[in-house]
């Protein structure tokens, strides 16, 4: 049976390259991790190959490639920190796509200097304040987290973790 005429599996196919992560989850860019899930277990069971049953090669074909690109955009959206780097790229890059090896380096980067630091202090202060733990000692932790803020106030992971060394204290 030849495909019809604007079907719209080989429409989405052939449209699937200009859409961003979001697009193809059909969901907003600040849908929380739950509308992540279900977006993408709503579309693997409308339209993954296997689900759709017997179709003509064209088709089968589209199908494929886009149910790689719903398991591609789930696996970056769905994991926090892949989901930030891809953000970060789409906002300053316009970049749709990223290869996941791509989102997984900066992922990691990004959470390497959100734990240890930006600056040289930040990271001896952070590395100090760890090692304080390390031996129980939470004033010399806190001391050192408060320090290290002192270089990098902005940093997030030395605000949670000095929030947690005081809340472990009182």
């Amino acid at each position: 049976m030849p495909p019809r005429k604007n079907d719209p599996l080989e429409r989405l196919a052939r449209r699937l390259d200009s859409l961003d992560y979001y697009a193809v989850l059909g969901i907003s860019a600040n849908a929380p991790p739950a509308a992540v899930r279900t977006a993408f277990y709503d579309l693997c069971r409308r339209l993954h190959p296997d689900a759709l049953g017997p179709l003509p090669e064209v088709l089968r074909a589209g199908s494929q490639r886009i149910a790689q690109r719903i398991n591609e955009s789930y696996c970056v959206l769905g994991h926090p920190v892949r989901r930030r780097a891809y953000d970060r790229a789409l906002r300053e890059n316009g970049q749709r796509r990223m290869p996941l090896v791509d989102v997984q380096r900066e992922g990691s980067k990004q959470s390497r200097l959100a734990h240890s630091g930006e600056t040289p202090e930040g990271c001896q202060y952070s590395e100090r304040a760890v090692a304080c733990l390390r031996i129980g000692d939470r004033a010399g932790a806190i001391r050192n987290w408060r320090t290290a803020l002192a270089f990098e106030p902005r940093n997030d992971s030395f605000q949670k973790r000095l929030a947690e060394a005081l809340a472990d204290v009182s």
